[in-house]
């Protein structure tokens, strides 16, 4: 009898160590999750901001596009009528 007693509390003894162990590993576990996020956060945002750049550059690079392509258009259009106005010159 004195043997199943003491059976018990080797057992008990053991899950205690065993929750305690897990409580540790818990502890451990969510500290390094949050260092792993903040390292994942900090990386996001360097993504971000490096797609950010890229943008900004390609509108910068559009924007100068389109005022070149009316500036192109402008010219055609004045050369245009130079030569429509030459052409009406002679008539007699």
């Amino acid at each position: 009898m004195i043997r199943k007693g003491q059976g018990k509390e080797e057992i008990l003894m053991m899950l205690s160590e065993v929750n305690s162990q897990l409580e540790l590993f818990e502890n451990e576990l969510n500290v390094s999750l949050a260092e792993m996020r903040t390292v994942w956060f900090a990386d996001q945002e360097e993504r971000l901001s490096l797609c950010s750049d890229r943008l900004e550059a390609l509108e910068t690079q559009y924007s100068n596009f389109k005022e070149q392509k009316q500036d192109y258009q402008k010219k055609e259009k004045s050369q245009g009528l130079k030569l429509e106005l030459g052409f009406s010159y002679p008539v007699k």
